[in-house]
């Protein structure tokens, strides 16, 4: 079988149809200037990898020349096997590809195809006939396909033990963000420096900046919530010790119970599920560097989600970051929002702008309070 596809940097439209209709032949147009690309050679390591393609090939056209796209497309054809299938995709490529690519089908042998992603099909578009089901691609087809890797992850991912635990605190704070904001930093300057698990704490701690306020908490109440979910346990009078390693990193890193909430909650109802993922973009240099951290990525149906989690407000440097980052790996196909413990107020000048620079941008908002009532199934479609 053979599969004539348009060359385009999205993993989707690059992937899907191949993933899907596995053939054993497979050929790329691909515009002259991007042929010794980066770009080319990372998508045929990713095409490579799907497992099913045994003849891999570029063919370069120029494709604003929508003869070159049609004589291109009637060699390639015309070379075919006797008795072979030949199938042109036309979910992905430009304008011209696709009428060059659905026109030829009407004159040779050749049928043409896309993906429905919504309905998870490949269509046959002479008669909208169903040719097969989707078979959905992973986040490392994607990461292969756009030359990068995940280095490492930043939390210790909590388990499925802990879930409630988790929801409990993380909702005492979404209510208490400055509180906790001294609390955090208070633990974290207690045990710097040290690998000690053990802490002590004054009776009153200043809120504010770097705790220069005048205003001061009474921490109590927090420290019991945390030591009756287990994550603390009393030592002495204002001592305590993280029950578990990976508690000190909960207890220290003021944002991460937003991420752990929003991982959660998610977790369960997509294909892969990562929490504080750190990525390199380029790995065709010597180095691993980490070029950004995701808080979260869920991915389904081979659609990836990307929410960056802010445990305060939000600012426009927040939306501009998390559309770079998702458009990077998923291209328009790509889903992106940002979770905050803080609503945005439609009714002030400066949190308005930040809302139409939402919208804008294609970025949800996801409020911890709307996810608590609604579930972030219901937030995110």
């Amino acid at each position: 079988m053979l599969l004539i596809d348009f060359f385009e940097k999205t993993p989707i439209s690059s992937l899907v149809p191949v993933n899907s209709i596995r053939p054993d032949r497979v050929v790329y147009l691909i515009d002259s200037s991007h042929l010794e690309s980066l770009e080319a050679r990372h998508m045929r390591k990713a095409v490579e990898g799907l497992g099913c393609v045994r003849e891999f090939a570029y063919r370069p056209v120029d494709i604003k020349n929508v003869n070159s796209i049609r004589e291109c497309l009637m060699g390639i054809i015309g070379r075919s096997r006797e008795g072979e299938e030949v199938y042109i995709d036309l979910t992905g490529g430009s304008e011209l590809m696709v009428a060059a690519g659905y026109s030829i089908t009407r004159e040779t042998k050749a049928h043409s195809v896309y993906a429905d992603m919504d309905r998870c099909e490949i269509v046959l578009v002479e008669d909208l006939s169903v040719l097969c089901s989707v078979n959905h691609i992973t986040s490392r087809d994607y990461l292969t396909s756009i030359g990068a890797k995940r280095l490492r992850d930043s939390h210790s991912e909590p388990t499925e033990e802990e879930r409630e635990h988790v929801f409990a605190i993380a909702e005492i704070l979404f209510q208490r963000t400055g509180d906790w904001h001294a609390l955090s930093e208070a633990i974290a300057k207690a045990v710097q420096g040290t690998d000690r698990m053990e802490f002590s704490l004054p009776e009153k701690l200043f809120t504010g900046e770097g705790g220069q306020s005048e205003q001061t908490m009474d921490p109590a109440d927090l420290l019991n919530a945390f030591t009756e979910h287990g994550f603390l346990r009393r030592t002495g009078e204002n001592r305590y010790a993280f029950t578990k390693s990976k508690y000190r990193e909960y207890m220290t890193v003021y944002g991460i119970w937003l991420e752990m909430y929003v991982y959660l909650k998610g977790k369960e109802l997509f294909d892969e599920a990562y929490i504080g993922i750190v990525l390199d973009w380029n790995t065709d240099d010597a180095n691993d560097s980490e070029d950004n951290e995701v808080d979260v990525v869920f991915l389904r149906n081979s659609i990836p989600y990307f929410i960056s989690c802010k445990m305060r407000r939000i600012e426009a440097a927040d939306i501009y970051e998390i559309g770079f980052v998702a458009h990077h790996f998923g291209g328009n196909y790509a889903k992106r929002f940002i979770a905050t413990s803080h609503p945005l107020n439609g009714n002030k000048p400066g949190q308005r702008s930040l809302l139409a620079k939402l919208r804008n941008m294609n970025v949800g908002l996801l409020v911890a309070e709307d996810i608590k009532e609604q579930g972030i199934e219901a937030l995110i479609e």
